[in-house]
């Protein structure tokens, strides 16, 4: 007599095999399934963050070539390029600070078509934008040599002390910025003067100033 219980199994077991023979599986894969790809239920598909845009370019990562006007210039590597907002402001660099300075240093390149005055009047100009670092007001003795880039005649001063000039393009309010340094080129172009303007904390200045000289080298007129 055969036991009911062993029958059950019996049974069990037998209909697995018939399942198994009849070639039943579990669903197949998409055929255009890929490991990793997100998977869907019930028509719904799970959306992907959508790439990255490559980062602005904010920093020169190379020495790239830049028009001003009717010149144009080589920027050094490590400067940032920011937006000459100004009337006469035909380029804006933004210059890396050393520590323990808080700012970074500013190259402000503007040009002047219809003349902006005599070398000797805007270098007396600058001169009235500092005060000696013991203090007084008459003013810093600039270090001033000439020099010529690309035929064009060209004048640079170093003035440095308390940094008493505007606060930025609109000359609305003024600074009072101890420690300060300023290394400015006067270029002759054809169609007017140039003025090169780094301003910043002297050890941001120093370190940025032979940068400073190799872009005033670079300078070319345009064609």
């Amino acid at each position: 007599m055969i036991c009911p219980k062993a029958l059950g199994i019996a049974l069990a077991a037998a209909g697995l095999s018939i399942w198994t023979l009849a070639g039943c599986s579990m669903p197949s894969a998409p055929a255009d399934f890929q490991p990793g790809q997100p998977s869907t239920d019930a028509g719904h598909v799970h959306n992907q963050a959508p790439p990255e845009a490559p980062p602005s370019r904010s920093k020169v990562e190379s020495s790239d070539q830049q028009h001003l006007g009717s010149l144009m210039v080589t920027v050094p590597r490590g400067w940032k390029v920011g937006q000459a907002d100004g009337q006469f402001r035909v380029a804006v660099y933004q210059l890396p600070r050393v520590a323990p300075d808080k700012v970074d240093a500013e190259l402000v390149v503007t040009a002047f078509a219809g003349g902006v005055g005599s070398v000797e009047a805007n270098i007396e100009r600058w001169r009235g934008m500092f005060e000696p670092a013991g203090g007084g007001s008459s003013g810093v003795e600039p270090k001033v040599r000439t020099l010529t880039v690309d035929g064009m005649k060209a004048t640079r001063a170093d003035l440095s002390g308390t940094y008493v000039g505007p606060k930025g393009p609109m000359m609305g309010e003024t600074a009072h910025e101890p420690g300060w340094r300023m290394l400015v080129a006067f270029v002759e172009a054809p169609d007017g003067p140039y003025v090169f303007k780094l301003l910043g904390p002297q050890r941001t200045v120093g370190k940025w100033e032979q940068s400073f000289d190799t872009y005033l080298g670079s300078i070319k007129k345009g064609a």
